[in-house]
């Protein structure tokens, strides 16, 4: 018995072969470029979980700190433990928070970082408060009373200098009150920029907002161009010119991208250009370029550029 087709109606498509099925690829490969910047969602949860993390996390690093410190204090490297354990936290909270806005990473950094610089100085003060009503009981009146504030505290410790030199050999060098305040810049530097570049880029991750979840970014390989060429073919979105490599340049450009598991090439496809540079111990380091977002059908086109296949 034939099938009835109705007038007009285009005869019915013959099915495709399962291997056609499993990798088709559009007849174009010129595509539309977005921005690939994140989109800067802030979920009120998220917010929360964010801040909440990472300034417990500096308020209780910060205050370990300062208890130890009063009996040996790693110069540097104390702030660096606290700026990486706020990171840390702050990764973990934005990826579980779903949290999209780098700007809101960098402020809950300085946040944190600040209030973690400021209870290393109260766990001296509290140490100091104790040594005092210890050493001088009838100070402990006026101590209650709340005669010598944190403030005074730290004024009063600069004003006599912090140390620095290698333990078992004396006091040290004594940096004054002026230096003394420049060493904890740089230390609130240290605890700032260490949670910031930590959490900065866990922030700008491709998300779907579709499916509400993350896209795991993968590296497909290293191009065979320079890094300007690289990020020029990516800006103009023909893909296939990246299936025609020039061999006059040195190939420092490598490729990730990220697309959801869930909507496949239906969603958005995320690409990022690094540059990949080595330093004199051989050590290869990458640096992000550019990203931009393209329609997910795309992918089959990248890939078919960058891995080509037998005819």
């Amino acid at each position: 018995m034939s099938e009835h087709i109705f007038p007009g109606e285009p005869p019915p498509r013959p099915e495709p072969s399962s291997a056609s099925r499993e990798r088709q690829r559009p007849e174009f490969s010129r595509f539309e470029v977005y921005d690939g910047r994140p989109d800067g969602a802030i979920p009120l949860p998220g917010a929360f979980l964010v801040l909440g993390s990472m300034i417990g996390v500096g308020l209780a690093l910060g205050f370990v700190a300062g208890f130890v410190g009063r009996w040996f204090y790693l110069m540097l490297v104390y702030p660096g433990a606290v700026g990486a354990g706020i990171g840390a936290a702050g990764m973990w909270a934005i990826r579980v928070g779903k949290v999209r806005n780098p700007l809101f990473a960098v402020a809950a950094s300085v946040l944190a970082g600040a209030l973690a610089m400021l209870m290393i100085q109260y766990a001296y003060y509290l140490h100091f408060m104790d040594r005092v009503r210890l050493e001088q009981p009838a100070l402990a009146p006026l101590l209650d009373q709340g005669a010598v504030s944190l403030i005074d505290f730290i004024k009063l410790r600069a004003k006599e200098g912090i140390s620095i030199g290698r333990p078992g050999q004396g006091k040290g060098t004594n940096l004054g009150e002026i230096g003394t305040y420049i060493y904890w810049a740089v230390e609130l530097a240290i605890i700032i920029g260490l949670a910031w570049l930590l959490t900065i880029d866990e922030a700008g991750q491709p998300f779907c907002r579709r499916c509400n979840s993350w896209k795991p970014m993968q590296v497909l390989g290293v191009l065979a161009f320079s890094k300007e060429e690289a990020a020029d073919i990516l800006r103009g979105g023909d893909l296939t010119r990246l299936a025609s490599p020039n061999p006059a340049t040195i190939a420092d450009a490598q490729i990730s991208a990220a697309i959801c598991r869930q909507c496949g090439t239906e969603g958005l496809l995320n690409i990022r250009l690094d540059w990949l540079s080595v330093n004199k111990k051989g050590e290869v380091s990458a640096k992000k370029i550019m990203q931009c977002i393209y329609p997910g059908h795309a992918l089959p086109v990248l890939e078919d550029a960058i891995y080509p296949r037998d005819s």
